[in-house]
C-alpha cells in the first residue's frame, strides 16, 4: 500500500473498540485507519463494557467508529449512536456474527442481526458470507482479506520429529478431540508430534502435545518450525485466521473441505473430511517430501498472489472511507 492512502486517513480521528477478546484483524485495522483502540476485556453480561461504550460514543470527537464484530449489543451500541454523535460506523464483521457456534454465540449476534443494515461499511473477511447478510447490509460490504504476517522466521527448533501444528480458538467447531484420538492410534509408527495451541490446559496425550495460550512471538515460532499446519472447522463460510498465518509463512496446509476454504486456499494444501482421513494424509506427506515440497512452492506462489489482492482490497477500502467522510462532512 502506497504511503499516500495511509496518510490520507489521518486527517480524521477516531476510535475502535473490541469486547472480551482483540482479535489480529481488528488490530490491524485500527493501526491502518490510526484509531485509538479501546479494548473492554470482560466477561458476560458485560455491564461494565456497555456503560463504558455509551460514554466512548457519546463524550469524545469522532470522526470513524470502527467495531469489532463479534457482539452484537457492541453492534446496536455503534449503530445508535453514529447520527446524534456524527461519525460513520464500520463493522469488522466476523462469520461467528452470522453463523453462531453456540448458544452463547447465537444470544449475542442473531438477535442483532437486522443492526448490519445501519452500518456505513461492513468489512468481511471473505465474500462468501455477503450473501447472507441483511439486502441493505449487502450493498454496504466489502470484502478485505486478513492482512501479511510479518514475522521473521529465525528461531528454528531442533528438527527431530515432523511438527504439526493445529492452532485453536477452543470453538466447537473444532474437531480438536476426534485429531487427538485418531492422531495417536495411527501415527504412532512415525517420528512425528503434534501440538494443539490455544486455550486448552497444557499436557501431553501421547504424541499430542497441547501447549495452552503462548504469547504471539512463540507461537509464530512455533509455526515457523512446522512442516504441516492444521486449518480446521465443521462451519461453512468461516475463513480459519491459522490458514491465513501458515500461507503467508509459506506452510503447507492440511485444512477441512468447506467451499470457503477450498474456494482460497485449493493450491496451498490438502482438504480432507474427517479426523481419519487427516492422519493418513500427515502420514502421506511425512513418507513423500517431494509432494510436501510442491506444496510449500505452490504456497508461497499463492502467498504472494494474495499479498497483492490485499493491498488492493486496503486500498478499495480507504478510497471508500474517504468518500463516505467527505460526503459526511459537505451535509
Amino acid at each position: 500500500m502506497s504511503n499516500h492512502q495511509v496518510q490520507q486517513s489521518n486527517k480524521y480521528s477516531g476510535i475502535a473498540i473490541a469486547w472480551s477478546k482483540v482479535h489480529r484483524r481488528t488490530e490491524w485495522l485500527a493501526e491502518l485507519l490510526k484509531l485509538r483502540l479501546i479494548k473492554f476485556e470482560e466477561r458476560p453480561p458485560y455491564l461494565r463494557s456497555f456503560k463504558n461504550t455509551i460514554k466512548s460514543l457519546t463524550n469524545s470527537k469522532n470522526d470513524i467508529v470502527l467495531i469489532q464484530g463479534t457482539h452484537g449489543p457492541l453492534a446496536l451500541l455503534s449503530t445508535s449512536f453514529q447520527n446524534t454523535s456524527h461519525y460513520i460506523s464500520l463493522i469488522d464483521l466476523h462469520s461467528g456474527f452470522i453463523i453462531p457456534s453456540s448458544w452463547k454465540s447465537f444470544i449475542l449476534t442473531l438477535p442483532f442481526r437486522n443492526t448490519l443494515n445501519k452500518f456505513n461499511i461492513i468489512i468481511t473477511h471473505n465474500e462468501h458470507i455477503i450473501k447472507l447478510l441483511p439486502k441493505q447490509a449487502q450493498k454496504n460490504a466489502i470484502t478485505v482479506y486478513d492482512p501479511p504476517l510479518e514475522h521473521s522466521c529465525k528461531t528454528k527448533m531442533r528438527k527431530e520429529n515432523f511438527i504439526i501444528v493445529f492452532p485453536s480458538g477452543g470453538l466447537p467447531d473444532e474437531p480438536i478431540q476426534e485429531v487427538t484420538n485418531e492422531f495417536n492410534k495411527k501415527a504412532k509408527h512415525i517420528n512425528a508430534v503434534l501440538y494443539v495451541t490455544g486455550p486448552h490446559e497444557p499436557r501431553k496425550i501421547g504424541n499430542v502435545i497441547y501447549t495452552g495460550f503462548l504469547p504471539r512471538n512463540s507461537y509464530l515460532n512455533l509455526l515457523c518450525n512446522a512442516d504441516i499446519v492444521l486449518a480446521l472447522t465443521s462451519r461453512e463460510y468461516t475463513v480459519v485466521g491459522a490458514a491465513w498465518e501458515a500461507l503467508y509463512l509459506n506452510i503447507p496446509m492440511i485444512l477441512s473441505m468447506t467451499n470457503t476454504l477450498h474456494t482460497i486456499f485449493q493450491k496451498a494444501g490438502v482438504f480432507i473430511k474427517d479426523a481419519k482421513e487427516l492422519v493418513d494424509t500427515v502420514i502421506e506427506l511425512y513418507e513423500d517430501q517431494d509432494k510436501l515440497l510442491k506444496y510449500k512452492e505452490q504456497a508461497k506462489l499463492l502467498s504472494m498472489h494474495y499479498r497483492k489482492i490485499q493491498t488492493e482490497q486496503t486500498i478499495k477500502l480507504i478510497e471508500l472511507i474517504e468518500n463516505y467522510l467527505n460526503d459526511f462532512i459537505q451535509h
